[in-house]
């Protein structure tokens, strides 16, 4: 069984820092296909009423009234053909 570390670990504490941040960066909410964090769902009792928000550090942000998010809510990306469940977008 070989080592978890190998000669390219970095031990360097700003090194480690800049790996955090890039790890924090590539697992944020944005659309899986094209990176967007624009999106928006349609009215559950109204299929051409839609609300638009915007991803900001993992909390949808709506220009007019909130609307609930369930992690089964429908949305889709406002910047291609994406669309899923809200809870697909969250991290792991």
């Amino acid at each position: 069984m070989g080592s978890y570390y190998t000669e390219k670990t970095i031990f360097h504490p700003v090194a480690r820092l800049s790996s955090l941040r890039q790890i924090e960066k590539d697992i944020e909410m944005k659309c899986p296909i094209c990176g967007s964090k624009q999106f928006y769902l349609k009215d559950p009792t109204d299929e051409y009423e839609t609300y638009e928000f915007e991803l900001d550090d993992g909390r949808p942000v709506f220009p007019a009234e909130p609307r609930e998010l369930r992690p089964d809510t429908e949305s889709f990306c406002r910047r291609c053909s994406w669309h899923g469940r809200w809870e697909e977008l969250c991290p792991r």
